[in-house]
């Protein structure tokens, strides 16, 4: 199937890489302590992983390589010691630095603008559930056995 405002949106987000790593970088380490615990410059690099498996989506609504990157990153950074609510909270860093683009480069065709929204809204609301889901089953995976009373 067609998606022409897909794959407007992935080439938006490949084309502007180096600029919205650049700004979700500067915010993230602003607001997420954890990253701020490594050199700026991986971060931005971990950022433009992250665009990169976004943009893969859109063309054809395929979330099987974003899903793929987030089950193995987010899997790693939260053993790691990355707490779920930073990680959840830079996906809307992600979103937004996006959102913003978007609205920069659409002024001349404001439908398409909406459109691309509205799939980034649905997508990045998929990361976060998908973040979560990665998120309990660990915390259940290291959920300790209940105790047994013991009758004797």
């Amino acid at each position: 199937m067609e998606n022409a405002t897909g794959e407007w949106l992935a080439a938006l987000i490949l084309d502007h890489l180096d600029l919205l790593a650049a700004e979700a970088t500067a915010t993230a380490l602003a607001q997420v302590p954890w990253y701020q615990t490594f050199p700026p410059a991986a971060v931005r690099e971990m950022f433009r992983e992250s665009y990169r498996a976004l943009a893969q989506v859109f063309p054809t609504h395929d979330i099987t390589p974003m899903r793929n990157y987030v089950e193995e990153v987010i899997t790693e950074r939260l053993r790691s010691g990355a707490p779920a609510e930073g990680l959840i909270a830079v996906a809307t860093i992600l979103e937004d630095e996006i959102h913003r683009l978007i609205e920069r480069d659409s002024r001349d065709n404001p439908r398409r603008g909406a459109d691309a929204a509205r799939q980034l809204m649905a997508v990045t609301k998929n990361m976060r559930m998908i973040m979560s889901g990665i998120n309990l089953r660990l915390l259940t995976e290291r959920a300790p056995e209940p105790r047994r009373s013991d009758p004797g």
